[in-house]
Parts: structure tokens; C-alpha cells; sequence
């Protein structure tokens, strides 16, 4: 039987480029109703860090809207996006942008992800250190947790940053010690939920990482 064979895309020879600062992309929309439902909120995220905030009907409470806007903020701020990766400036890593199975093609993630067991990984891994240099590895959950962006919407991450994500479970590479059994980590981008209970001959989702040198 054969899977897959996962493809990454490559660098340029002379680096990677920054995303130019001055396009202005719309990646979506969340809105914020309060209980009382006098107002509605509308954020919308342009140029990775930028946001307009369009307030609708009458007040709304500012400090729900300093909260959101210094959260989807400071996220923002703590990536940086190169081509087909991205620097995780918090922990000292760099992401392959695209899920394992798709490829970046200068604008966005294209292709079908696969879904991999620890076993396939292992070869997903090997396939990438020849591609792309060495180095690569499953995420821990720290790492992976870090992604989740729980303002916007589904999937639970920066869609810009991370484009093509799908709203699934994806792999870490931490063993569950609470388990008797072998169980590892996975982070759900549907909900945002942490799940200690896959074995690792469960095929999910796979985005790999790597520390920067």
C-alpha cells in the first residue's frame, strides 16, 4: 500500500522575500454581538497587523474592543511570513507554511493535505530535510497551541499567515504522560481544543516546524 508522497515548496537562492507591507488583503470577518444586542462589531484585518474596527447601530463596550484589537494584534506581530515559511518569533521556530500535502505556490496553499500516522511522518520528515534542509520535526504543544487564533473564526489561525489550513486535528510530536496507553497530543483548528487521546497509528493532519539556528 502507498500514500502520499508530500511535496514542500523551496526557497529562492537568494533568501526569502517579506511579504510587501502595503497589500492590503481582507481575510475575514468576525463580529461581536453583546448580550443586550445593542451593537455589532465588524474587525477586519488588513496587511497582516492592521485592522479597521467599523462599529454598527449604537455603543459598544470599548473595552471588548481594546481587548480584541490588542489580540488579533499581537498575534499578527509575532509572525513573519517568508514565502513558504514562517518565522514564530515567540519560540524561536520557523513553520512550513503550508499544511503537509500542499505546496505554496507565491500566493497560497494549493493541493490536498494528507493525513499521516507517526510512521508516514517519519518519511514526510525525511522528504522535507532533503527538500528544504534539515532540522524538521512534529511540533510540541506548546508550539502548535500558539497557533490557535480564537478570534478568527474557522479554522482557528491566522488565515494569511497560514492559508489552506484545514478545520481538523492536527499532530504534535508530545506523548500524553497522563495516558497509560501511547497517546499523543493534537490540536483541533475547528474548535481550538487540545486531545490527548490519539494513538499514533491514527492518520491526522501534519504541519511541521523547525528551531531556527
Amino acid at each position: 500500500m502507498t500514500w502520499p508522497l508530500a511535496t514542500f515548496g523551496r526557497c529562492d537562492r537568494n533568501g526569502y522575500r517579506h511579504q510587501p507591507n502595503n497589500a492590503e488583503t481582507r481575510v475575514g470577518i468576525f463580529r461581536f454581538r453583546p448580550n443586550q444586542g445593542r451593537c455589532r462589531l465588524k474587525i477586519v484585518r488588513l496587511s497582516g497587523v492592521m485592522m479597521t474596527l467599523i462599529a454598527r447601530s449604537r455603543v459598544c463596550l470599548p473595552a471588548v474592543m481594546m481587548v480584541l484589537v490588542v489580540s488579533m494584534q499581537a498575534q499578527a506581530a509575532s509572525f513573519m511570513a517568508r514565502d513558504h515559511l514562517v518565522v514564530d518569533l515567540r519560540f524561536g521556530v520557523e513553520w512550513l507554511r503550508c499544511t503537509v500535502g500542499k505546496v505554496w505556490n507565491g500566493e497560497t496553499c494549493v493541493g490536498e493535505a494528507v493525513r499521516l500516522n507517526h510512521e508516514q511522518i517519519e518519511i514526510a520528515i525525511e522528504q522535507a530535510s532533503e527538500q528544504l534542509g534539515e532540522g524538521w520535526r512534529l511540533p510540541s504543544l506548546q508550539e502548535l497551541e500558539g497557533l490557535i487564533c480564537k478570534e478568527c473564526g474557522r479554522p482557528m489561525i491566522d488565515a494569511v499567515i497560514f492559508p489552506g489550513t484545514e478545520t481538523e486535528p492536527y499532530w504534535t510530536g508530545e506523548e500524553n504522560g497522563f495516558s497509560a496507553k501511547n497517546y499523543f497530543f493534537s490540536v483541533n483548528f475547528f474548535n481550538g481544543w487540545t486531545f490527548g487521546r490519539f494513538p499514533p497509528s491514527k492518520p491526522l493532519a501534519v504541519r511541521l516546524v523547525r528551531d531556527r539556528n
